[in-house]
């Protein structure tokens, strides 16, 4: 008999999230030295524009997003494993 935890379970195992992409440095046989990567799609409406060694979100325009310099709609960052001291 299946309870409510078990729902819960199952639920929450179904709702991860699509935008957000493993790369290949992000494999379990990876080196502690390597750089783990994450590559996230902005969200709907909006476009990442690089800035300075980082991105910043910026509103697609009414007529619609279309690529220009510094522009794109995926942004891929470093993945910090634990805090700094």
């Amino acid at each position: 008999m299946a309870t409510d935890g078990d729902h819960l379970a199952k639920s929450t195992r179904q709702r991860q999230q699509p935008s957000v992409k493993e790369e290949p440095s992000m494999r379990q046989d990876t080196k502690e030295t390597s750089v783990a990567k994450r590559s996230v799609e902005a969200p709907k409406g909006f476009h990442w524009m690089k800035s300075g060694k980082g991105y910043k979100l910026m509103k697609d325009p009414s007529t619609g997003y279309k690529s220009h310099k510094g522009a794109s709609k995926k942004a891929s960052f470093e993945v910090q494993k634990a805090h700094s001291k």
